[in-house]
């Protein structure tokens, strides 16, 4: 796997790997209805690819190409990590959140922040985050 900031070329890969992960991983966690309000607005544009103030990481398969993950970083903060559903449990996630910490974590930070769907809560739990405040994200 290799881990690398995303490029404009990336955009649709990163759509549909955002969607396949919401849809086969967040599914269980949410409705239908806001499944689909969370996937349906989606569009390749949105992604900040080539902003500076917010990296964008992919994992790729070095053998193929093909996207296994994503992540946006922002000021002291982790703003979204998605992992294809295949790809579950083979390190990607961690390979991801590891370098966004890397890219997102300056020396005047004296914590970094995320806010992680329900499903995903204990994964961060197991990186060293601990659950604070609990909010509504709306769509």
């Amino acid at each position: 796997m290799k881990i690398t900031s995303a490029t404009d070329g990336d955009r649709t890969a990163i759509l549909e790997l955002h969607r396949a992960s919401i849809r086969g991983l967040c599914a269980p966690s949410y409705s239908d209805e806001e499944i689909a309000a969370w996937t349906d607005p989606l569009l390749p544009e949105r992604y900040p690819v080539n902003v500076p103030d917010r990296p964008m990481l992919v994992a790729k398969d070095e053998r193929d190409g093909r996207l296994l993950g994503f992540s946006i970083g922002g000021d002291c903060e982790v703003l979204a990590l998605y992992i294809h559903p295949g790809e579950i449990g083979r390190g990607v996630g961690r390979r991801l959140l590891e370098s966004m910490e890397e890219f997102v974590c300056r020396p005047d930070c004296r914590q970094l922040e995320l806010k992680a769907t329900l499903n995903a809560v204990s994964f961060y739990e197991k990186h060293g985050y601990r659950v604070g405040e609990r909010v509504w994200h709306e769509l």
